[in-house]
């Protein structure tokens, strides 16, 4: 009977060249190091990253830059192999365009959202949230993870104040500010919280008013996000299709329009004005809805 042997480990991380093609490029790395008769500091000090950085590579939790991988062919002297395959190196990690958005998030260091009909998922008070799947037909995702329509639409797990990361850039449209979603108690509630995540520099936030929104992007959803990994993520949404994808077609695309829509947008305090008085109108029509509310003496 055979004895399955450990795999090998690299700065505390389980080597598995099967888990994907960086994971395979990784473990390359580790076997010329180690042909060479170098140890990970001493790779690293010559590489001029730190040690932490080298074991990520080699476990395949970090993507390779080309400009590393050329060091790393001169010091290992391997010949032109680490650039020549320098776009397993850049893979991702785990085939990111089929994992749920709300495993990514905890992943991201940097997301930028934008959506032309609804305020995004990582606002959302939970009211708004219910709301907008009780009243405008956006599907939460399924119960067996897979994502429906509304992926970015709908509430996973939301920003708090205080918090540190991901940094979060945000562009509004108007008329996602202006459009009720529930009571008008819920859109001054969510307002209201716009308001506090922004005067703590949580986010960025910035409005497109109305009139300004491009064509292009009118009927659609657009989210970028940066990976711990270094990997970049697309994900365009639109009436007619949902793509994801770290293709650097896709990415252009996602880019220029992103580009498009922060030129439009308003600066960050009259985007805040903005916000602030419409949170204003929906406060106080919440208070008339209340006073005008018959009480129970009244009722009966």
């Amino acid at each position: 009977m055979t004895t399955r042997q450990p795999r090998p480990k690299t700065g505390g991380h389980t080597l598995d060249p099967s888990a994907s093609p960086r994971a395979l490029y990784g473990a390359e790395l580790r076997h010329h190091r180690e042909r060479k008769g170098l140890s990970q500091a001493e790779l690293a000090r010559r590489l001029f990253i730190t040690t932490s950085h080298l074991a990520n590579l080699e476990s395949g939790r970090r993507r390779i830059h080309i400009e590393l991988a050329r060091e790393v062919d001169r010091i290992l002297e391997t010949g032109d192999f680490f650039v020549r395959n320098i776009d397993f190196g850049r893979e991702p990690s785990s085939p990111a365009s089929v994992v749920p958005m709300g495993t990514l998030e905890p992943q991201a260091v940097v997301i930028r959202d934008w959506d032309a009909q609804f305020l995004p998922g990582l606002l959302q008070t939970r009211p708004y949230a219910q709301a907008l799947t009780d009243t405008h037909n956006v599907p939460k995702t399924s119960p067996n993870g897979r994502e429906q329509h509304g992926a970015t639409r709908v509430r996973t797990t939301p920003l708090h104040p205080g918090a540190t990361t991901p940094s979060y850039h945000v562009i509004l449209s108007e008329s996602a500010i202006r459009r009720p979603v529930g009571t008008a108690k819920v859109m001054a509630d969510q307002l209201q919280l716009l308001l506090l995540l922004a005067s703590g520099g949580r986010i960025d936030i910035r409005v497109l008013p109305l009139g300004a929104e491009p064509q292009s992007a009118l009927a659609s959803a657009l989210r970028i996000m940066t990976l711990q990994d270094g990997t970049i993520l697309a994900h365009l949404q639109s009436h007619q299709a949902v793509t994801r994808s770290s293709d650097p077609a896709v990415l252009a695309t996602a880019w220029i329009t992103r580009d498009f829509l922060h030129t439009a947008a308003l600066p960050p305090d009259p985007s805040l004005t903005l916000i602030a008085t419409a949170r204003n109108e929906y406060a106080k029509a919440a208070q008339a809805k209340t006073r005008q509310a018959p009480t129970a003496t009244e009722a009966r």
